[in-house]
């Protein structure tokens, strides 16, 4: 999953689950070395493998990125993690998070602050060890114990509380006894009782520059900077100023057909991938409101990120969604947006492709703000 998961999952509040205490003691000591030991550092760079089974997918990504990152105490102040397969960038900077794309000298805003790292797919290269500095080893809710030990090097194993989506959920933590640093740390977890999702995250090496050398890059000022519209709060009706199309569309069906939208009447696509946390999380909100508006809104899915069609059946099905999925290579999400942050909401006028209101980004209140788009626009005569 393309999510800081391990991360979420740590913090839940927390009597010691474990059957032998003095073993579970040890484990919690050896993590509030570690803790401590990252606490006092100031910058870091690393660099590292993920290793992923997303939800719903067979086949296991192996990707590799390049970190570095300056922080005070537990709050990160600036990072930069560069995919080496792709070339794109994620940065972090004066407290705006930035997604980078080299090839076209451009930098896609995500947000400010840290609220919208989880929707990013170069965020599952953070450690999410660095996310647990703040707070000292919960002996509540979890489970400790040390699974084994070699040389300098011994890992940690967490048995957590379930969450109301996930359960069977173990973190292992390797460490290294001399210094304390994180060398891999993994994540299992079953979500639903449908899906076991693998995350893993191996470090093969480390520094530590010189914390006032890390600061925006020389790009920073060069590149072209593209903001979201301001689309996702109120509905803006035809005839605005800011009027926004979505263009042509070059859309399929699972089984490799052409589709095309229908041009009459209000289209809501949702765009999402297999594995990612927040549309999993929204996907049946959406199927709530298609059950609701869908005899008035057509509804489609979109996704533009798998390739592996069987993993996208998989996920309609177990998701139980009941309107048409289509897939798609043009960006689609980024062209009604200017976001490359997954889910992605739009609503358009089917006969002129202009988009009425978009949201990027689940949230807490997605139901409400996408029934109050639905009503205002329905109630404008559309």
């Amino acid at each position: 999953m393309k999510t800081t998961l391990i991360y979420f999952l740590l913090i839940i509040p927390g009597h010691l689950l474990a059957q032998d205490h003095e073993t579970a003691n040890k484990a919690v000591g050896y993590f509030e070395k570690s803790r401590l030991k990252y606490l006092s550092m100031d910058s870091m760079a690393y660099h590292v493998w993920s290793v992923q089974k997303t939800l719903f997918k067979t086949d296991t990504n192996i990707n590799s990125a390049s970190v570095i990152l300056k922080k005070r105490g537990s709050a990160l102040d600036f990072f930069r993690i560069m995919e080496d397969s792709s070339g794109h960038e994620l940065l972090f900077c004066q407290d705006t998070l930035w997604s980078v794309d080299h090839g076209i000298r451009t930098r896609f805003f995500m947000g400010r602050g840290l609220n919208d790292l989880q929707g990013t797919a170069l965020s599952s290269f953070l450690l999410d060890f660095l996310f647990q500095l703040s707070t000292p080893p919960s002996r509540d809710n979890v489970s400790w114990d040390i699974k084994e030990i070699k040389g300098n090097r011994l890992t940690l194993i967490l048995k957590l509380k379930p969450t109301p989506d996930f359960s069977d959920i173990t973190v292992n933590l390797q460490i290294d006894t001399a210094e304390f640093f994180v060398f891999n740390e993994s994540l299992t977890a079953t979500f639903r009782n449908m899906e076991t999702q693998y995350q893993g995250k191996i470090v093969d090496r480390h520094s530590f520059p010189e914390a006032l050398s890390l600061k925006e890059p020389a790009y920073f000022h060069e590149y072209i900077r593209v903001f979201p519209k301001s689309g996702g709060g109120d509905v803006q009706l035809a005839g605005g100023n800011q009027e926004q199309f979505m263009g042509e569309f070059n859309l399929t069906t699972l089984s490799g057909e052409s589709f095309i939208l229908p041009t009459e009447g209000l289209i809501f696509l949702d765009f999402w991938y297999v594995g990612c946390l927040p549309c999993l999380k929204a996907a049946p909100v959406i199927e709530k409101l298609h059950g609701e508006f869908g005899d008035r809104v057509s509804f489609f899915g979109i996704n533009e990120v798998d390739k592996e069609r069987s993993a996208v059946q998989s996920f309609i099905q177990k998701m139980g969604i009941d309107f048409p999925v289509l897939m798609s290579k043009n960006r689609l999400v980024e062209k009604a947006t200017l976001s490359k942050g997954y889910p992605g909401f739009v609503l358009l006028e089917a006969k002129t492709g202009k988009i009425i209101w978009f949201q990027s980004g689940f949230s807490g209140d997605l139901e409400q703000q996408i029934r109050k788009a639905f009503s205002n626009v329905l109630a404008s005569g559309h």
